[in-house]
């Protein structure tokens, strides 16, 4: 993280975001330190989206203009960077400085303008298309394979080697769980520009929803894919007015996921003295030792 008088930038991890927040306005080296602070993280953590917050600053004298076109645009342009977002209210003082820096910048980057974070992030993200197509006989191990290699990448993210947390060896969820979704529930695979890079499945009845499994491949973490596919799944079903979910305490990237991005609500924690109903195998025993701080129950009303 870098923070002066005139600027803050941190990278934000579960977004794959560089935030890089104005305080005030500021010119020369006030101005280039934290710019190029902000373009270090992004060589770190390439493809990440660059998001601005110019609400507090950002008007620039011409040597600042020219620098920025001549040498901070076309690096940031090898990071990998496709996403560039713009804090600013609907009308903003600095309209002329930010429609000359918008100009040169939608030349690489997709600009995206919006009064809030999380508002441009959602953005972001709609532009990403995937298409849900039901799972084929032929593809059904693969898809096991894909989906236990998935929930065991965020398990090593939490907990490294240890294996404490598995269902079976070497494995945070069973075959036997997947396969008794897939067969009871609806399978679809997660298509992305051709490609299969995840998957869901499904159940409902009547108004209400289940969302089972939803894994999105390590391979495009990040990409708004598992939010575009959650979109998708809310198409295909726009009778179900409340969707339900669980997932393990320690997954921090799906309760972030599933509650700022998908707009559901935690509803509920199941524990050993807190069991859930509808888990036969849930009696105390089982989640005692596979998740012994316990698994969040969440809820979507549309």
């Amino acid at each position: 993280m870098f923070e002066s008088e005139f600027a803050k930038t941190e990278y934000i991890e579960n977004d794959r975001v560089v935030f890089h927040v104005w305080k005030k306005e500021a010119h020369f080296d006030d101005y280039r330190k934290p710019v190029i602070a902000s373009l270090e993280m992004l060589r770190e953590h390439k493809d990440s989206i660059f998001i601005v917050d110019a609400r507090n600053g950002f008007e620039d004298v011409k040597e600042d203009v020219d620098w920025g076109f001549s040498y901070f645009l076309p690096e940031l342009k090898k990071t990998g960077c496709k996403v560039w977002g713009f804090i600013l209210p609907v009308v903003s003082d600095i309209e002329g400085e930010i429609d000359l820096w918008t100009a040169e910048i939608e030349k690489n980057f997709r600009v995206i303008r919006a009064e809030s974070y999380d508002e441009i992030l959602k953005k972001a993200a709609e532009k990403i298309t995937v298409e849900l197509l039901p799972l084929q006989p032929d593809d059904r191990e693969q898809f096991i394979l894909d989906n236990q290699e998935a929930f065991n990448y965020g398990a090593l993210e939490e907990f490294g080697l240890r294996d404490d947390h598995y269902e079976e060896d070497d494995q945070i969820i069973s075959r036997e769980t997947i396969e008794h979704s897939i067969d009871s529930g609806e399978a679809y695979r997660i298509i992305h520009n051709g490609e299969k890079v995840g998957g869901v499945i499904i159940s409902t009845d009547g108004e209400r929803g289940d969302l089972e499994i939803l894994f999105v491949s390590p391979k495009v973490h990040s990409k708004g894919i598992g939010y575009a596919a959650w979109c998708e799944v809310e198409k295909l079903h726009p009778e179900v007015k409340v969707w339900e979910t669980v997932t393990p305490y320690f997954e921090k990237r799906n309760i972030h996921f599933y509650v700022n991005r998908c707009g559901f609500h935690i509803v509920e924690f199941y524990n050993s003295h807190h069991p859930d109903p509808n888990d036969p195998d849930a009696g105390g025993h089982d989640i005692d030792e596979q998740f012994p701080d316990g698994m969040f129950r969440f809820e979507k009303r549309i």
